[in-house]
């Protein structure tokens, strides 16, 4: 695959997170303290699943970018809304949020139930998008997942794929957005992207930046990553991943306060493995009151592909797999040629994987009203399947502390 570049920069604003393996300054201290409520236990009673390690070689380039537009117009008027700054560091939630708005759900062209291909992807105060098919803003919209994106990824150049960036960063421009915004895309997409951003006439209130990713770490948080992955399809193409850190283990509250440990801080250090020092001399080890590691959340996201042990390797053990399913079986010849999968194909991925939840979507035009038998076919290969629809949402809760894995199926081989 050719190196990943990006076009130099224009200006460089600072930030709190790491892009290919690189890091920026940090523009704001975010409060990162320890959280009472994640250490006593569950939060509202949040029945919980699991997720497994990563299974994928991870490497990662230093990423610079080009930034299109002007400077910052400064702060919008009282009764006009802004989002969080996409680039300021947050504080940490006991109760994280990992949500998927399905915006649009069908493939090449729309229908009257379903929009071209878009995944809007919220993990706590950050909101990703996951391609950008005509149309996305307004299921943005309709669906209200808001517009406070501070990254797009565009999977591969087919046209259901991006063509709603244009009108949806001039809406950004309209709406007075200031905050920037990075546009990520296979290699060799940087010359299709720059016209789609600059077409419009006016220059943009704001900083765009392409970044060209391979496989590998693209984005990393405190917390999660995002991981980019080969996918088989027609031209250069690649799958996304949101892939969790572990969290620490579960923290003894009442042991702790048993032994004289006060409330605060030391909490917040015992819990992050530290040895404290009480006020009478007494050093706590963490060893007795923090359980072992609880891992964190996988989702994966094939885009356009054919069933490839790539998105086996990375969907090990995933929370939820969003595999694309464009025909049924009495079309696999008709997939085969497009470089499509079909709903069972799809399954068989999933089961391979051991995932935990399959999602189906990119559903051809012949399919769209209600899924046809692709339901079906892929429930008999593996029964946790479901077809997305417009307006799907579906929450990953966080796993419990005794997670037992998926048995995985038999192999999946490289498909042609």
């Amino acid at each position: 695959m050719p190196e990943s570049r990006v076009e130099p920069e224009r200006s460089t604003p600072s930030s709190d997170r790491r892009i290919g393996g690189g890091s920026y300054p940090s523009k704001a201290g975010g409060a990162t303290g320890f959280d009472v409520g994640d250490a006593a236990g569950p939060v509202n009673g949040t029945a919980r699943t699991g997720s497994g390690s990563t299974h994928y070689r991870s490497y990662a380039r230093r990423l610079t970018g080009r930034w299109a537009g002007v400077a910052s117009p400064g702060p919008l008027p009282d009764n006009r809304p802004r989002a969080w700054p996409a680039r300021l560091s947050r504080p940490r939630r006991s109760a994280s949020i990992l949500r998927l708005t399905f915006l649009g759900t069908a493939s090449s062209r729309p229908t009257v139930a379903r929009n071209v291909s878009s995944i809007a992807v919220q993990r706590d105060g950050r909101l990703f998008l996951f391609d950008c098919g005509e149309g996305t803003q307004r299921q943005m919209m309709r669906f209200g997942v808001g517009f406070a994106v501070s990254d797009i990824f565009v999977s591969h150049l087919h046209a259901d794929h991006y063509l709603g960036l244009t009108g949806l960063l001039r809406t950004f421009g309209l709406q007075g957005r200031v905050e920037p915004l990075t546009i990520w895309g296979p290699a060799g997409a940087a010359d299709t992207l720059r016209i789609l951003i600059d077409l419009g006439g006016e220059p943009l209130s704001y900083d765009v930046r392409l970044g060209a990713v391979e496989p590998g770490p693209v984005l990393e948080e405190d917390g999660f990553r995002i991981e980019a992955f080969p996918t088989r399809h027609t031209r250069e193409s690649m799958g996304l991943a949101l892939i969790e850190d572990d969290r620490p283990g579960r923290f003894d509250v009442d042991r702790a306060r048993a032994l004289g440990v006060p409330e605060g801080p030391l909490f917040g250090a015992l819990h992050r493995g530290e040895s404290v020092e009480l006020v009478d001399g007494r050093v706590v080890d963490p060893g007795s009151l923090v359980g072992p590691p609880r891992r964190g959340r996988r989702v994966v996201y094939t885009s356009d592909t054919r069933p490839c042990p790539a998105t086996v390797a990375i969907a090990r053990q995933a929370d939820l797999l969003v595999h694309e399913a464009t025909f049924d079986e009495a079309e696999a010849a008709r997939a085969r040629e497009t470089g499509h999968s079909t709903a069972s194909e799809a399954a068989r991925v999933a089961s391979e994987a051991g995932v935990r939840r399959l999602v189906l979507t990119h559903l051809s035009a012949r399919y769209a009203d209600r899924g046809g038998g692709l339901l079906e076919e892929a429930r008999a290969v593996f029964p946790r399947t479901e077809i997305a629809r417009d307006g799907l949402v579906i929450e990953i809760p966080l796993p419990p502390d005794e997670d037992r894995p998926v048995e995985p199926a038999h192999p999946v081989t490289d498909a042609t």
